[in-house]
This record gives C-alpha cells, structure tokens and sequence, in this order.
C-alpha cells in the first residue's frame, strides 16, 4: 500500500490485548530534491514503525501524570472501546458532554468519587481510526495546589522585601559613611589639601615630543621616567600641573626645579606638608576640580598600577572614562603610567582604548625594521589575533631562514619592546606587544 499510494501509510491492529500503531514510509531512490509526497525514483522498500498502545502511555503520559496526580482515558472513538485507562471513570458517562458541539478540548464534569473533574482532550487520527486522550484533573486536587502556589509567594514576597529594606538601609548607611569620613573631612578638596594652581618658569628638563590637548597619553614599563618629562614639556609650553606621584614629591620638585606646580603622594601614610591620597573617586573630584580651576592643564597619574591595587578593577575603568570625558571637553593633557605587567588585564584594555600609546605609536617612525623583521611581526600578529601559540620553530619554518637567524630576528625585536616571549615549561611561546601591533598597522 505505501509503495502504491507513494506516501506513508498509517494503521491500527489488534494483537491479542494489546493495540499497535503501525507506520510504514516508502523509500524511492532518487538524485533529486522531491518534496513530500512527490516520490519519484525507483522503490527500494519501506520503512515500518510499529508501535504498542501501552508505550504510548509509557513515554507520553506517565511522566505528565506522574507530577500531577491526574487520570487518563484513551479511547477509540469508532466503537467507543477504551484502550488505556488509570481511572474508575467510564467513558460513556463523558462521552455525551465531550461530543457536545460547544465543548472545546476542555470540559467540567461531575463524577462519583473526584466530584468536579476538569476534563482536557484531544483526538489522534490514525489511518481510519480516530483515538481520544482524555486527561482528568479533579478540581480539588488544583485548589490546593493553589494554596500551596499562594503560600510560597506570599513567603517569598515577604523574603524579597525584607532583602529590599535590609539593602536600603545598609546603602544608607555606606552613603552616610561616605558624605563625613573618619577624619572629620566633609568632603576631599583642593583647597582643604592645601593645593594652588600655579604655572612654571626655568625648569630642567625639556623634551622633544608636543602634546596635544584634548588627549589622554599612555606610557608603558616606564623605567626612564619618561612620562616626568613629557610632564614637564607641558609646563614649559604654559601648561598649569597637577602631578600624581608614588615617588616623593620633593625630591621630584627638587630634580626639575619645580616651584609652584602642586603634586599629590600615592600613600596611605599622612605626610606633614604634603597632600596623600589613593582612592580613585576622589582623584578623580581633584582632578575634574583642578582642571575646571585652569585655562590649560596637565595631569600627570604615575603608577596606575599602585592605584589599582588600592581600588577595585571596576572603579579604576569607570574614572578612566571619566578622565577621557574630561581631556575632550577642556584645554587639557593627561599623561598616565603604568607597569603593564602589574595591571588586571581589562583595565589595562580599557586604559588603551581611552588613551594613545605615545611611545608605541612614535616608535614606527624611530626605528628601521627590515622586510624579514616586519614579516616576522606580522605573522606572529596574524597567529596571536587567531589566539595560536607562536614558537621559535613556526617562525623558522614559515619565514625560511636559518634558526640562527630567526633568534636574532627575534632577540633585536625584543629588545625593541615589539615582541614578548612566554615561557611555559620548556615551551617559549611568542606575542606581539601593542607597540608592535603599531609598528605594521
């Protein structure tokens, strides 16, 4: 039959007590898409099903009326013969209330024992027969469910507000704490510090880089003490400076002959004389306040590294933004330094996406990289950006040079602060720095 009609066939059959479903499904062979039910090609059999009434309950319907408590009826419309059945419920006593017209697939009914009963069917075509599942959900059995359903939001309802209030309070409590600090201050200022806004004249040091306003500098593994003196630069072009230090600031007033710009120590301790303060909120107030106070202006925050370790990593991105905000709407420059390698890695991120990386974007126009060095750059990039380990081998095999070569290839650009190797057991894997990635953008 399926091979003459070319389209699945679908029966019931008794066997013995028990009732099956059988389907069969013709398989035609064909190179061809043929959309159901246009079977071309040659007939190589069918595909039969056979299935038990009985697994029907097993698969389907225990597991709904295992975590309900409910009944079921399975009946078999043409003759009225029940199938499957859970219940003392006979299906003649429904039957004229399912058939009525105006019944949808739920229907309330009154039987001996459950009483109220919520009835809910649905009709299974099989082939020329017609099945019907009946579940049956007595409305007692729901009232209490209800009741239970009730009883545990009023808890919780009761719990979340008690949670709400406890948070009030306690965020109360923590702004109360915040608005009279423990040493009397009302609030963090340049004036209670002790801080005046002055500019420079006849200092040391100069440098040959001009900043521009309006930008946030970067500069990294500052062992020479490069962001100083680019600091300095801008007070020699006008500029009024707050300096931002964990060195002493006398010592560095008295290195570059500083006498009216103000610095502030990144220390706990309470120095006589000289303003202390670590905590990036209210940096951040001195700064805004400072800059707002000057027609041009330079900040200098040393050692950002430090003051991530005195503030959470989310404070330290939020300022951040905030300092960017701050250089965009003012006459202003600031210059921060960092120990990339001290820093959480999503704030040093978020540090050079706000900032320029002065000495990595100036170094492309500084150094003189042959074709070889620049490949070796780029395909270590390449490798990095795909998150690949890049090993001395891999440079050797992919460029074709000598392994003498590619280690001094490799040495000189390390030395230029464009790569870095990892060592990971015997195992040296190598990465592009962000001054390298500059080098061949």
């Amino acid at each position: 039959m399926p091979k003459e009609r070319k389209e699945p066939f679908i029966q019931t059959i008794e066997q013995g007590n028990s009732r099956q479903v059988i389907i069969a499904a013709p398989l035609f062979e064909t190179k061809e898409y043929t959309p159901y039910p246009n079977f071309i090609g040659d007939f190589k059999g069918v595909l039969l099903s056979i299935i038990d009434a009985r697994d029907l309950y097993n698969i389907y319907i225990f597991s709904v009326l295992e975590s309900t408590g409910d009944s079921f009826l399975l009946v078999n419309l043409e003759n009225n013969e029940t199938i499957l059945k859970s219940t003392t419920a006979n299906y003649s006593s429904i039957a004229q209330t399912l058939n009525n017209p105006s019944v949808g697939s739920q229907a309330i009914v009154e039987l001996d024992g459950p009483g109220k009963t919520i009835l809910t069917f649905s009709n299974l075509h099989l082939g020329e027969e017609t099945w019907r599942l009946i579940i049956l959900t007595p409305l007692e059995s729901q009232f209490n469910e209800f009741r239970s359903v009730k009883y545990r939001n009023m808890f919780t309802l009761a719990f979340v507000s008690v949670l709400i209030l406890g948070a009030f309070f306690l965020l109360m409590f923590q702004k109360s704490r915040k608005a009279i600090p423990s040493d009397g201050k009302i609030a963090v200022s340049l004036e209670k510090l002790g801080i005046s806004i002055g500019t420079e004249e006849n200092i040391y040091s100069q440098t040959d880089i001009v900043l521009s306003s309006k930008n946030m500098y970067l500069v990294k593994e500052d062992d020479e003490n490069h962001a100083h003196e680019l600091f300095i630069s801008c007070l020699n072009n006008g500029f009024s400076g707050l300096g931002i230090v964990r060195e002493n600031p006398d010592i560095i007033k008295k290195k570059y002959n500083l006498q009216n710009t103000p610095f502030i120590w990144l220390t706990k301790n309470k120095v006589e004389n000289i303003p202390c303060e670590t905590d990036i909120n209210n940096l951040h107030s001195l700064i805004m306040e400072f800059v707002k106070k000057t027609r041009k202006s330079a900040i200098l925050l040393d050692r950002l590294d430090y003051i991530l370790s005195e503030n959470s990593p989310e404070s330290i991105i939020h300022n951040i933004h905030a300092l960017k905000d701050i250089t965009l709407a003012n006459e202003c420059i600031i210059i921060l330094s960092v120990n990339s390698s001290l820093m959480d890695p999503s704030v040093l991120m978020a540090i050079e996406n706000d900032s320029i990386d002065l000495y990595g974007k100036s170094l492309k126009s500084k150094v003189e990289l042959s074709s070889l060095e620049i490949d070796v750059l780029k395909f270590v990039n390449d490798n990095n950006t795909k998150n690949k380990l890049v090993a001395y081998k891999d440079i050797t095999e992919r460029i074709g040079v000598t392994k003498p070569t590619t280690r001094a290839k490799i040495n000189r650009l390390l030395n230029l602060g464009l790569l870095t190797v990892d060592k990971r057991g015997r195992f040296k894997s190598i990465k592009i720095t962000s001054a390298g990635r500059k080098i061949i953008s």
